[in-house]
């Protein structure tokens, strides 16, 4: 990771595109049995995209959009916030947190996979998986 992020900051980010960067990816994804061309990555065009947020006690907290995990964890503090946590030095912290964390991995995963998919292409009802009404519900 440090030699990739030093080579962007020396060559620029379109290196990772378009550049010795992209060849290694591309070369390694060829050499497992992927599919992935050089063409694609040049042809990529990275998109700005306003991030998901939350309010998790006084602070607000935002996440990438899809599909990287950040449901879960918007979902994760979103329940948390809804309850009276114990001190984390004690096993029932630790329960509650193994049950919040199952909560949160099955009810956002439940969503078809269509919801998480490009939601430039596609509607996507995301809001209605991460809200804390929600998670109230639940």
């Amino acid at each position: 990771m440090e030699k990739t992020l030093k080579r962007i900051s020396a060559a620029g980010w379109r290196d990772f595109y378009d550049g010795q960067i992209a060849g290694k990816i591309v070369d390694h994804i060829q050499q497992t049995g992927g599919i992935l061309t050089r063409e694609d990555m040049a042809q990529y065009k990275p998109r700005i995209t306003e991030p998901y947020k939350i309010t998790y006690g006084d602070a607000e907290v935002y996440d990438p959009i899809l599909t990287n995990g950040c449901l879960t964890s918007l979902q994760v503090l979103n329940m948390l916030d809804c309850l009276d946590l114990v001190p984390d030095d004690t096993p029932a912290y630790w329960h509650c947190l193994g049950e919040v964390l199952k909560l949160a991995w099955r009810t956002v995963h439940q969503c078809p996979l269509i919801w998480i998919m490009d939601t430039t292409k596609i509607f996507s009802p995301v809001s209605n998986r991460i809200g804390s009404e929600f998670e109230l519900r639940v």
